[in-house]
Formats: structure tokens, C-alpha cells, sequence
């Protein structure tokens, strides 16, 4: 989907909730857009985005949806590990230029995943399920991510 949104100059970004792993994604082209880190989480706290306990972790393994989507990761090329906070959950925010939001998806579980075709359709853009894994993009950036002070 990242070269329908370049070609209608929409910014993709992604926020991540450490710098460990962060040359390793960037160097794989896993995301074809900019990457924040929020190490202190508080833009993820001020949108709410959860995190998974154990427990919850523990009955996506048992259900099989971890297994099976690390097994389509596998196939991909994508290997991981479990290093970092695997228990910190996200989602995906479509904001127009004005930052008003025009889509939101917040995972429950770690093996969530939105509604590209909703994403797509915030964004204005068509929705073409062959270019979910799209060729990378843009060049990342390496800058802190915050929420501005109040």
C-alpha cells in the first residue's frame, strides 16, 4: 500500500516502543515509511493503546493464532525473536493533515490486524490486497517520538 499512499502524499510513519530491534527493522525494509521511537510510551498511553499480559500471550499460543502467523512471517522471509516488550500492543491511526483522525484500529490481541481496506479508503487511496506487502519505500528517519507538553 506505501507507493498508492506516496503517490497521493500521504506520510506513512510508524512508532515503535524501543530502539532495540530498531537497525535490524529498518535495515530489513519491513516498513516503507518514517520510524519513530517512543521509548517512554507515552504517546502510547495518551492513545491507548494496551498491553497484552502473559496470560493473554499464553492463549494466542494455545489458540494457534501466534503459531499460524509466525509460520506466514516464516514463509516471508521474516524471522523475529522475543526480545524486547513483546506485551506492548498497538494499531494504526489514518489523521488527515489537520490531525484529525479518520481511522482508528487498536489491537486486543497481539494477532489483531486492521482493515487494510478501511486503511486504505481513510486514506483515499485504493485498496489493493497484492500491495499490502509492498516493495519498500521511502528511507526511514531515526528521530525520538513525543507528545507535545500540555
Amino acid at each position: 500500500m506505501a507507493p498508492q499512499l506516496s503517490a497521493n502524499n500521504v506520510r506513512l510513519a510508524a512508532i515503535g516502543p524501543e530502539k532495540l530491534g530498531y537497525d535490524e527493522f529498518k535495515q530489513g525494509k519491513f516498513f516503507a515509511g518514517e520510524i519513530y521511537v517512543d521509548e517512554s510510551k507515552e504517546l502510547y498511553n495518551s492513545i491507548g493503546y494496551k498491553r497484552e499480559g502473559f496470560l493473554g500471550l499464553m492463549g494466542e499460543l494455545i489458540k494457534g493464532k501466534l503459531t499460524a502467523m509466525s509460520n506466514e512471517a516464516k514463509k516471508d522471509g521474516v524471522t523475529g525473536n522475543m526480545k524486547g516488550d513483546v506485551h506492548q500492543l498497538g494499531g494504526v491511526l489514518v489523521l488527515d493533515s489537520a490531525g484529525n483522525k479518520l481511522y482508528e484500529f487498536v489491537q486486543n490481541e497481539a494477532t489483531d490486524q486492521p482493515d487494510y481496506a478501511a486503511v486504505a479508503a481513510a486514506a483515499g487511496v485504493s485498496f489493493d490486497k497484492r500491495a499490502i506487502d509492498s516493495v519498500p519505500g521511502p528511507e526511514t528517519c531515526d528521530t525520538e517520538c513525543s507528545v507535545p507538553k500540555k
